[in-house]
């Protein structure tokens, strides 16, 4: 009987997020990390586009800031202007700025800031349950709410096929960015 009700709860689930959430940056939706369809690849670095500030490189589950700040300047989408980026531009480029002046901060200048401790730092990153692509991760401390270590639960490896693409051992853990809510 319960292997039955976790097909059922299965087959539910994959209709539900098999198309993807979507998550939107200047007007642009792009697929979410976390809601693959099944078979769907999870190469976090080429799912979107790369997204430069400066001389900052990051991409959007890896960017952690008001979008509102954010100006697209350029976008770089023909395949003889994004080979110069080489494979984290594959999706694409954006060229952005801010438009107001925020100090935004790399993966270790934020644990830094939050006090995790070192014993932590070598796990895999996710921002709100979405895994990232740590090299790129930027970010404004002020969006932040906390940092936790999470470690997987059956259920969350029971959900892996359909929406929770990162967990599959339970037990495993990961350093959870939890981010302020606008």
């Amino acid at each position: 009987m319960k292997k039955i009700l976790i097909l059922i709860l299965m087959v539910l689930l994959s209709k539900a997020s098999s198309f993807g959430q979507m998550q939107e940056l200047e007007g642009r939706a792009y697929p979410r990390v976390d809601t693959y369809p099944i078979g769907g690849s999870l190469k976090i670095e080429n799912d979107y586009p790369l997204i430069l500030i400066g001389t900052l490189e990051t991409n959007a589950p890896s960017l952690i800031m008001d979008s509102k700040n954010l100006l697209i300047v350029r976008r770089f989408q023909d395949p003889s202007e994004i080979k110069f980026f080489g494979d984290k531009g594959v999706n694409g480029v954006l060229v952005a700025e801010l438009k107001e002046k925020v100090p935004l901060l790399r993966l270790e200048e934020v644990l830094d800031y939050f006090e995790v401790p070192q014993n932590v730092r070598y796990l895999k990153v996710l921002v709100d349950k979405n895994l990232i692509n740590p090299e790129l991760f930027l970010a404004d401390v002020k969006k932040i709410k906390k940092i936790e270590v999470l470690e997987v639960t059956e259920q969350e490896v029971l959900l892996n096929l359909f929406y929770n693409h990162w967990a599959k051992v339970k037990g495993e853990k990961y350093l959870n960015i939890i981010t302020a809510e606008e």
